[in-house]
């Protein structure tokens, strides 16, 4: 009889995969338009980052040794998964100086193993020393217990900063501080990070150069998936939020897209507006089962000569034809493209991709969830068999693996960094008006791959 109501189990749960569908072998990408355009959108700053001349030093308490400058920079550099590793019981603190007066906003810090972490901030609108009086409270006992925590106080317009984190004691695993970003209310659009005229006729480096900032343990590259370089959210799957869209690469951490719990891929593709010599990137998620990973292509297939090299104004580029506004991909397509590297998503909110430099135009994240249990009734002609054979083993419902469901994939921050001497780049004021009526700017990529078009079927009307 037990072999049996094993029988029926196994019957009842065929039945019911058959019911809830397969999985899709399709995706369904929605463009956006380009965020430079959109007025009534805001795009908060981030000014502490070390792309900027910024000056940290560590503040040791009595019996502690001073930590060398490059450990702290781990704290403000532009890799959102690097870090700094904190001791139990301790009060840490660091001066950071901002070396201009910036209307500060809120700040945001991003970390691993925080609970119970607290964070004190002081600070200055003028030069003075962090053994003198004058300094104020801007924030105290703020209280560090998710990964990326925004912390908001009236707006002041700070010059420099002492910031303090207060940790518990031995908890299991360690606080790690990966970032801590001072965001103003200066508009991210209104300035740009590029690379200067001078070092777009030099022979490129090696990924081991000295040069490259690699030798250094923390990271000097800009972000070349974010706003602040001009790239932006070309596609995503359709069921995100579409006022969030633009918030992966803006330079506030807390921020995040949101993807439909329904949805068993998930898939972001940033067009950095020329092909870039990539190495590495980074992602902060929330934790969901199923695996993340990146990508990195040249091109889009099913985009032509004039949508590859046309829809955005970001660095001055003609807008004669935009892309396709939807687009069917197989899923098939991710096994033969570029895999720069990923991970599970189940146990860790930072995943780390490292590969030997590759030039490329697009970085592509995908989320594959995997299937988590659900409950799906059973067909009502199969109940009364299952209850003879199984009794109480199998009801009218039974919890099986249906994929889907759950919570839904998160992406706050999203880095991709390159493989360029930090002394290339330089941060300026960028005109958006001018941008928007000018074609000035450098030249588009060349293109030779003729556009595929049997790669996708457009969607169907709604």
């Amino acid at each position: 009889m037990r072999s049996f109501r094993l029988a029926a189990a196994f019957v009842a749960i065929l039945v019911a995969f058959a019911n809830a569908g397969s999985r899709a072998e399709e995706i369904q990408l929605v463009a956006f338009k380009d965020p430079i355009e959109d007025t009534s959108l805001a795009f908060p700053r981030d000014v502490s980052t070390v792309l900027f001349t910024r000056t940290v030093k560590h503040l040791p308490a009595a019996g502690e040794h001073e930590l060398p400058d490059p450990e702290l920079m781990r704290m403000i550099d532009t890799d959102r998964a690097s870090y700094y590793e904190l001791g139990y019981a301790q009060d840490f603190s660091f001066f950071l100086s901002l070396n201009a007066l910036q209307r500060v906003h809120h700040i945001t810090v991003t970390g691993w193993n925080l609970e119970g972490t607290t964070v004190d901030v002081k600070y200055s609108d003028e030069v003075i020393s962090p053994e003198e009086k004058g300094w104020k409270t801007l924030v105290s006992g703020a209280r560090l217990d998710t990964p990326v925590t925004a912390i908001r106080f009236n707006p002041a317009t700070v010059m420099q900063a002492i910031v303090t984190f207060h940790t518990p004691a031995a908890t299991g695993k360690p606080p790690r501080i990966c970032d801590v970003a001072m965001i103003t209310q200066q508009d991210l659009r209104d300035f740009r990070i590029e690379r200067r005229p001078e070092a777009r006729t030099r022979s490129p480096i090696t990924h081991n150069s000295m040069l490259s900032g690699n030798s250094m343990p923390f990271e000097r590259q800009p972000n070349l998936s974010g706003m602040g370089t001009g790239a932006r959210v070309l596609y995503m799957s359709r069921g995100v939020n579409t006022e969030q869209v633009y918030l992966v690469n803006d330079d506030d951490p807390k921020t995040s897209c949101e993807f439909s719990p329904t949805e068993t891929e998930s898939v972001i593709i940033f067009d950095m507006t020329e092909q870039r010599r990539v190495r590495k990137a980074c992602l902060i998620h929330n934790r969901t089962p199923g695996e993340v990973s990146g990508y990195v292509v040249t091109r889009l297939p099913w985009l032509d000569d004039e949508e590859q090299n046309g829809g955005s104004n970001g660095n001055g580029k003609s807008k004669a034809k935009s892309p396709p506004p939807m687009v069917k991909i197989p899923v098939s397509w991710f096994a033969e493209i570029h895999r720069l590297g990923g991970g599970r998503t189940d146990e860790v909110e930072f995943t780390q991709m490292e590969a030997p430099v590759i030039e490329c135009r697009y970085f592509i994240v995908r989320h594959a969830r995997s299937p988590a249990p659900q409950t799906a009734k059973l067909p009502v002609w199969l109940r009364p068999m299952a209850w003879w054979f199984a009794g109480n083993a199998v009801a009218d419902v039974m919890p099986i693996a249906l994929g889907g469901g759950g919570s839904p994939f998160t992406v706050y921050d999203v880095n991709v960094f390159g493989d360029y001497p930090p002394e290339d780049w330089e941060v300026a004021p960028y005109d958006r008006e001018t941008a928007l009526t000018t074609a000035s700017g450098p030249p588009p990529a060349p293109v030779v791959t003729p556009k595929n078009p049997e790669f996708f079927t457009p969607p169907s009307p709604p």
